[in-house]
């Protein structure tokens, strides 16, 4: 019969290496809320995640990769894949309505993240920079492309037209008309959702097959 030393008790298992990610930015997340950017530590955070406050420097690079992370981390969403996947409206009009009510929707469930990350962004110019990339290189521009290369392929776009511009442009008109409107403005729903479909309906008209 095997015998177990004393001195050897049995070690707690140790989260894997994306539980840990997820959790070192949730907690971000929820101090960057609390008390701000450049109030929280990165010794708070590893407290609050439970996890290495080591690991943050060697999974994220610095406090401010750590906030890139925080809005990444919403592109692994199981909505994600569904609007990717989601089969393609009967013409280009319900299809670019369809899109754009996502894309509404995914900005106000990020609400809190685009606070922080757009409250650093006015004070940081390197962080600004790296931010403005962000939807340039993400998940939701790619899908978004391709569901518009799905409607090119139908014959509802214009041939020649840049496909992933107009996908850049419907992410940005989504940003200025869900997030900005209501957080500088306090411009009401009613308005913003308006302005958002008047400006969607010239979008359309400079993509449809003439």
């Amino acid at each position: 019969m095997r015998c177990t030393s004393p001195d050897h008790k049995p070690q707690p298992r140790k989260r894997n290496r994306a539980a840990c990610e997820r959790a070192l930015t949730d907690a971000a997340l929820s101090l960057f809320s609390e008390q701000g950017f450049e109030t929280t530590t990165t010794r708070e955070i590893g407290a609050r995640a439970g996890c290495s406050e080591a690991l943050i420097q060697r999974y994220f690079g610095s406090k401010a990769g750590l906030l890139i992370a925080v809005i990444r981390n919403e592109e692994c969403d199981r909505a994600f894949t569904d609007f990717r996947d989601g089969p393609i409206a009967q013409d280009l009009t319900h299809e670019l309505r369809n899109s754009f009510s996502f894309l509404m929707r995914h900005m106000d469930s990020i609400t809190p993240r685009l606070r922080v990350l757009m409250a650093r962004a006015l004070v940081d110019t390197d962080f600004r920079k790296e931010f403005a990339e962000l939807p340039k290189r993400g998940l939701l521009l790619a899908y978004l492309t391709m569901r518009l290369e799905a409607c090119e392929k139908k014959g509802w776009i214009e041939p020649g037209t840049d496909i992933s511009a107009a996908a850049f442009m419907m992410i940005t008109l989504c940003l200025q008309t869900s997030f900005i409107m209501r957080e500088a403005f306090d411009i009401p729903c009613e308005e913003r959702t308006r302005t958002a479909m008047d400006m969607l309906t010239l979008c359309q008209r400079g993509i449809e097959r003439r």
